[in-house]
């Protein structure tokens, strides 16, 4: 998302807030706020291309948005690409239909598990770590290596750069029907 003015920085500001708050930012007694922020900021992106309906997923959370905060519709802050916190969100939403029984939370913090990012809570995350984030990140949009997926699994036939995350997700799933 761009950065334009003061305005804008509110937008994000209430934005950012708000799925933040549809995830929480406490998880087994630690903060994620950093974390979470890192996800903000980082701009979502896929090697597979049906993949790209993933970023659609996490796209229409602006919609939602829009509905509940009206005075911020179709504000030109929204023009871009998909960051990752809105993905991840996305998917977790898709994998809450799935499973049913399980809250959006549980989800969204057992992918940020799978991805190994769950030991980068606030107390620990600095300049160093922040460039580990990113690189997980990056090693799991890329498709570099097959543990660094919100839907990790350990299966000989699954291939990260040819793998559309739907499909990972099912294979997950049909692991761990649970998603526990």
């Amino acid at each position: 998302m761009m950065d334009i003015d003061r305005r804008s920085e509110e937008v994000l500001s209430v934005y950012f807030e708000w799925l933040v708050s549809l995830v929480g930012e406490e998880w087994w007694g630690h903060t994620y706020r950093s974390l979470l922020r890192r996800f903000f900021d980082l701009e979502y992106y896929w090697t597979i291309p049906m993949d790209e309906n993933r970023a659609e997923d996490g796209k229409m959370l602006r919609e939602e948005f829009w509905n509940i905060f009206p005075s911020f519709y179709r504000d030109e802050v929204f023009v871009g690409p998909c960051v990752v916190l809105e993905a991840l969100i996305g998917m977790a939403r898709r994998v809450e239909f799935e499973v049913d029984d399980r809250p959006l939370e549980a989800i969204f913090w057992r992918m940020v598990d799978n991805l190994g990012l769950l030991g980068m809570d606030d107390e620990v995350v600095c300049e160093h770590y922040q460039a580990v984030i990113g690189e997980i990140l990056r090693c799991w949009m890329s498709g570099l290596e097959p543990w660094t997926s919100p839907f990790w699994h350990e299966n000989p036939n699954f291939e990260p750069l040819e793998t559309e995350l739907w499909y990972q997700m099912h294979g997950f799933l049909g692991k761990n029907p649970d998603f526990g």
